[in-house]
């Protein structure tokens, strides 16, 4: 089964939080309910992403990180690249293997 998982970036401190993303409880700026503390956290509205997958070292990709998508020489399509980068987005991703895909230095 898929994990549904989310990031936003805390408005106060500016750091990451995961977990579920609630919208409303009287605001129109989003909250994650962290996993680690169970807490509800306001995030930038901009900064929320969903996770779609994993590279090929196993980090959480979610839309909107930038990657490196790796070809494989085996694939009909292939042409000659070696790698091309990209945005990661939910609908591009479901055609592209976990392994072919590295998350990109910032």
């Amino acid at each position: 089964m898929r994990q549904i998982k989310f990031r936003g970036r805390d408005i106060k401190t500016g750091k990451y939080v995961y977990g579920d993303c609630l919208k409303g409880m009287g605001t129109a700026t989003p909250f994650i309910r962290s996993w680690q503390d169970l807490k509800y956290v306001s995030v930038e509205t901009e900064s929320v992403a969903l996770l779609i997958g994993v590279d090929k070292n196993g980090k959480e990709v979610y839309e909107g990180d930038k990657v490196i998508r790796i070809e494989d020489k085996d694939d009909p399509d292939f042409d000659g690249a070696k790698t091309f980068p990209m945005y990661a987005s939910l609908e591009d991703y479901g055609a592209i293997r976990d392994e072919e895909i590295v998350l990109a230095e910032a």
